[in-house]
């Protein structure tokens, strides 16, 4: 647990290797850094508990994670990596705007949903995972490309509200059977 303080100016880092296998900011609310927990291979779970804004990266990857919360976090000012871990479902919650881009693969992800998220200010990669389905409501924006690739159980992918993808969209290697392109006019 994090208690105590409720602001911290620069990044946080949880050195690698640390033997921690819980991590909850309890009163913590602001970050003006990022968050690096990788490489924590006994970090199980994660919760942002507290935590509002955080204005740089996430990075919790070739960690054991098999649960994580965004708890009351509504801003990502960077990047979000999630990859090589075990988590089997996510969600950003309330989350509304991740500045950076999003990366989960190699997860055992079986279902990933957006939330709140509206907008993402680069690119998406979802591989190797254990999707299903995805749906990208209710995103409107993706700053990036689009890499949904190698989920070799993916039938069925909805772009929903998203209007516009400013770079690629890769999906190759996956089981599709249904593509809506909602309201996509640009790629």
């Amino acid at each position: 647990n994090c208690s105590g303080a409720t602001r911290a100016k620069h990044r946080l880092k949880a050195a690698k290797r640390m033997f921690m296998y819980k991590l909850r900011f309890q009163q913590l609310t602001f970050v003006a850094g990022g968050i690096n927990l990788a490489q924590n291979t006994e970090l199980t779970a994660v919760d942002m508990g507290s935590l509002q804004t955080l204005r740089g990266d996430l990075d919790a990857w070739e960690c054991v994670l098999s649960s994580f919360s965004f708890g009351q976090l509504t801003s990502v000012g960077g990047f979000l990596r999630l990859y090589d871990n075990q988590l089997t479902s996510f969600s950003f919650g309330n989350v509304t705007t991740l500045g950076g881009g999003f990366n989960a693969h190699q997860n055992k992800l079986a279902s990933v949903s957006f939330g709140a998220l509206t907008h993402i200010g680069s690119a998406i990669h979802l591989h190797a995972n254990r999707l299903t389905a995805i749906s990208l409501a209710p995103l409107t924006h993706v700053g990036g490309s689009i890499y949904l690739h190698n989920n070799n159980r993916l039938t069925a992918v909805d772009f929903a509200r998203l209007a516009r993808v400013q770079g690629d969209l890769t999906l190759n290697g996956n089981a599709l059977t249904s593509v809506d392109f909602g309201q996509i006019t640009s790629v």
